[in-house]
Order: structure tokens, then sequence, then C-alpha cells
């Protein structure tokens, strides 16, 4: 990958967030810190506080017979970046996949379809981009469509059955002129052949492509006969799309039971509104804070395991981006972290809800990356605040849950001088150290962890 195209793909990648910080607001709560944060942590006794977890020199934390974690990642020199799977527990990694394309939120993508596991993904080069899925058994890669000439495709997303297959294709203006308007192609394949289901056109390049848990529906925003960009539900077996009455719609986060659909829209003549689509009722519901809050910006939005706590991180811009939590009901905001000259790019549950991982940048601006990007653990109700990477040297840009909710992979890489080197670090909720699970590459990124593939 040359570096004018590795430079187009890391724009488009945050193409989403710059058009949102550009042309919406959200309600975001205007008191507390991280140092306030740290106060009430440390004033509940029965609670472990950031500087209280001893560092522990263990090996990596043991993880069950079969458990794989899969991740990109570059050999030094080279500028392409390969797919790379090791056992959870510790040995070989073997090489998987030359050449990924890796931008947007959704790289890598399982297809669970009962009888088999297969992973889908973009494969390269630029000029010749191709969605392919991978047997995780067998090892075997098979091409499900080809992108037309000067066309990319990015975002694959598998259907919870495992049985369709979403993405986006799009062609870069020339010039490398990338905008929020930038229009795309929505493409439904069946995930077995590739054969075309539905194609969509436009929809906005930073659709979010959410697949209801049942597997009913799959949110998009089209900009339809109106040429205004709306929320779409389109049916997965076919029968007439609903299209939303929500204007500039661009996140869409599926509630548990798949009975309702959070997003952030704007209207023009009140402003941004956080509200939730009944799908069955075909109404709004409210999600309106309380009041005492100020304008901002929205990047993420996901439901609880459970269904009864919205994560969201929100703040005055992109740039300053705290960790929240919202009721089911809606009313006022938790803040789980927040601190100035800081922003919180990424965040997920785990599995069983007990906990949140999130990265928090530092040092960074609009037009400057990062200094300081760090990882860290919390409770739901904001207690046991937990930096992961305290005692490491590198940036962190991804992490990855294990199925029972215990422990983390993460993807650590310092990238001064000429050649950038990184790590794939193990880490389990027990007060453990983190342990080096692989080294040796240049760069890596997108950890995904696997339970055993069915067969072994």
């Amino acid at each position: 990958m040359s570096k004018t195209s590795d430079k187009v793909m890391w724009a488009i990648t945050g193409l989403m967030v710059l058009a949102l910080a550009s042309a919406t607001a959200l309600l975001v709560r205007q008191a507390g810190t991280l140092e306030r944060l740290r106060q009430a942590v440390q004033d509940r006794p029965h609670q472990i506080a950031v500087s209280e977890r001893p560092p522990q020199e263990t090996p990596a934390p043991a993880a069950a017979a079969g458990e794989r974690i899969l991740f990109l990642a570059a050999v030094a020199g080279q500028e392409e970046t390969d797919l790379w799977a090791i056992p959870a527990a510790g040995g070989e990694a073997t090489r998987l996949a030359e050449n990924v394309r890796f931008f947007g939120p959704t790289p890598l993508s399982i297809i669970d379809s009962g009888d088999e596991q297969r992973l889908a993904f973009v494969q390269g080069p630029t000029e010749a981009m191709r969605l392919v899925t991978l047997d995780l058994r067998s090892g075997q890669l098979n091409e499900l469509f080809a992108a037309s000439e000067g066309w990319w495709l990015t975002w694959p997303s598998a259907s919870p059955d495992g049985q369709h297959l979403a993405f986006v294709s799009h062609e870069p203006p020339q010039g490398e002129e990338l905008s929020g308007d930038l229009q795309a192609v929505l493409y439904v394949v069946s995930a077995a052949e590739g054969n075309v289901e539905k194609r969509i056109e436009p929809v906005m390049i930073w659709t979010p492509l959410a697949w209801s848990p049942d597997g009913q529906w799959l949110a998009v925003v089209g900009m339809g006969a109106s040429r205004q960009p709306r929320l779409t539900l389109l049916p997965a077996e076919g029968g007439v799309p609903q299209v939303l009455p929500l204007s500039a719609a661009w996140l869409a986060a599926w509630s548990p039971d798949s009975m309702q659909l959070t997003t952030a829209h704007r209207e023009f003549s009140s402003g941004l509104e956080l509200v939730s689509w009944d799908v069955a009722a075909g109404r709004e519901v409210d999600l309106a804070p309380d009041p005492g809050m100020r304008q901002g910006a929205i990047n993420y939005l996901a439901w609880s395991p459970d269904g009864e706590w919205l994560l969201g991180l929100a703040g005055t811009d992109w740039w300053s981006m705290g960790l929240y939590l919202v009721g089911r009901e809606g009313g006022e905001p938790l803040e789980l972290f927040a601190g100035d000259g800081s922003t919180v790019p990424w965040a997920r549950w785990s599995p069983d809800g007990e906990h949140i991982a999130f990265i928090v940048a530092r040092g960074g601006s609009q037009n400057t990356p990062a200094v300081e990007m760090d990882a860290y653990v919390v409770q739901p109700d904001g207690g046991d605040l937990w930096q992961v990477d305290e005692r490491l040297a590198g940036l962190v840009r991804q992490m990855a849950w294990s199925s029972d909710g215990q422990r983390l992979a993460f993807a650590l890489n310092d990238e001064e001088g000429e050649s950038p080197s990184g790590q794939l670090y193990v880490v389990d909720l027990g007060g453990q150290a983190p342990a080096v699970l692989h080294e040796g590459l240049g760069r890596y990124f997108y950890p995904l962890w696997l339970l055993a593939a069915i067969g072994d």
C-alpha cells in the first residue's frame, strides 16, 4: 500500500467523525473531570482505585482450548497489512491472508451460520479490491465480490444468522478531496455465493450498516427521493424499506431485543436529538437528558447486553469526547470518564455487561495526531477505574474482549522513528500485568477474540 493510498484510507476512516464534528451537536454533561472521578473511586473502600493494582510478572492469562485471536499486522518495512491468527493461550502466529485493507469501524466480520465459521474482509490491492471470505477451519479463501475499477469496498458486516453480508462501495474523488457529502453504493449479498440481493444508491459513506440482533432489519442512511439523509430500515428477507422520519442521522444502536433502534439525529428546527425508534409501534421514544447540559457532538452508541443502559461517546466536539451512560428511559447521563485535553475515541461493553473497555487519546487535535493513547477498564457504575497499559510505552488503538468478559487483547504500537514496532498483549481483570502474546511485526491493529472453531 502506497503512502498516498494509506493517507486516503485514514482520511476515510475518520470521515464520519469529521462530518459529525462540523454539522452536528449533542447534549452532554458539563460537570466532572477525571480527577473528580478518581477521587470518587478512591472514596469507596470496597473498590480498587487506579493506583492500587500491583504489577505482577505473570504469563499470558489462561484461555480455553481452541480460542484464537485474529489481528492485522504489517511486517517491518512492509506497507501492506496481513491477517494473522495466534492461540489465545500463546504459541506461534499463522499468517492467514495477505494485503488486507482496513478502514472504517468493521474491517473484519464473523460469518457464523451454525455449521461453519468464516471471516469476511476486503483484500487489495487498491486498484482491484475484492470482498473475500476465509473459512476459519480449512483456511480456504473465497471471493464474493470484485470492485469496479477505481472503486473501494469498505465496512463488511454479516447478518446475525450468517446468511447475508452488507458492505459499501464508493469511488474516492480525484485529488483526494474527501468530505462528509461523499456518497456510495450499498450492497447486500448472500454470504455463501456472493449473489447480489440488494443494491441501493446513493447512501452516505458513513452509513452505519447495523443489523438488528434478530437479523430482521439492516439500518442504513440513504438519500431517498428527498435527497436528504434518512435513517432507513431494510428488511433482511425482502419487503418494503421503512424510511424513518429522522433527518441527518449517522448512528444506529439496536437494543438487544431488537425492539428499539437508537440514534442521534439533527432536526433543523430544534437542533440535535437523541431518540429511540420503537420498531413495532413505528414511533419515536424520546431519550432527552435532563436540563443542565450543553451542546456538543457524539460518535458512538451501544446498548448494554441487558438493554438497560446506553453507552455513548459525547463532548463539545470530536476532540473532547467523554464516556457516558444513559438509562433506557432517558434522564441525566452518568459520566464515567471526561478529562481536559483528552478525548475517548473508542469504547466497548464486555460480553457480560460487567465492564466497559475504552481508549483515551491525549495531546491531539483536528490537525495533529494524539501523542498518547491509553487503555482503560471501568465498571458501569463508575467504579474500579483501571489503566490497563499504565507501565507500557506506545499507543493503544483497539481492544478485544474474550467471550467470558474476563480478558482483553490489545494492540500497542510505538510509531516513533522510521521503523514502527508493536506488540499484541493479553491481560485479565484479576490484577495481573499485561503479557506479550506476540511481537516482532511492525504494527498491530484490530484484534478479534474468537471462540474455538466449530469441530475443534
